[in-house]
């Protein structure tokens, strides 16, 4: 985590040419080409680059906990790479005197931060080794944020993340 934690540093305070940044962007490997952001109000069909859209992933959340783990990871892991790759489509969209300003490389920072991040739960979505337990709280999290309830998903990932215990 330290290394992205310095790329992230090296990025926003050396990132002078937002070209430079899209070129390292491409260079990713195989887990961030797949990825991209959260916009609750556009629907747009990434099919085509993904293999997946929404309405593809909202079908398939409804029939997850059927006893198919293997389903259910792969379900989740549909959901984040979407959501990644609309993240990264955005970005991408911005004008370029956008990407210049400190908070635009803020942002494109945060987005390869995010996807580095998520790499190891992802290798573990993949893998069908991700606890019970957390691929259930995913599957609730992925299932409130689709249905826009946004209280309970943060409930459901605060309970995953920090428990029920008394503090």
């Amino acid at each position: 985590m330290d290394k992205i934690d310095r790329e992230y540093l090296a990025h926003i305070l050396h990132a002078d040419n937002p070209s430079q940044s899209e070129r390292n962007t491409d260079e990713q490997d195989d887990d961030d080409k797949d990825v991209g952001p959260p916009i609750p109000n556009q629907t747009e069909e990434v099919k085509e680059e993904s293999g997946y859209d929404l309405p593809d992933i909202i079908e398939q959340i409804k029939t997850t906990r059927k006893g198919n783990r293997a389903y259910d990871c792969q379900v989740v892991l549909n959901y984040f790479k979407f959501i990644l790759k609309k993240w990264s489509h955005e970005l991408t969209e911005r004008e370029l005197d956008e990407k210049k300003t400190i908070q635009g490389k803020i942002e494109t920072a945060l987005h390869s931060q995010t996807c580095g991040y998520m790499k190891p739960l992802f290798r573990k979505l993949k893998s069908n080794t991700l606890q019970d337990d957390i691929l259930e709280s995913l599957i609730n999290v992925v299932n409130c944020v689709l249905k826009r309830n946004y209280i309970r998903a943060n409930e459901f990932f605060l309970e995953m993340a920090i428990g029920n215990a008394p503090w």
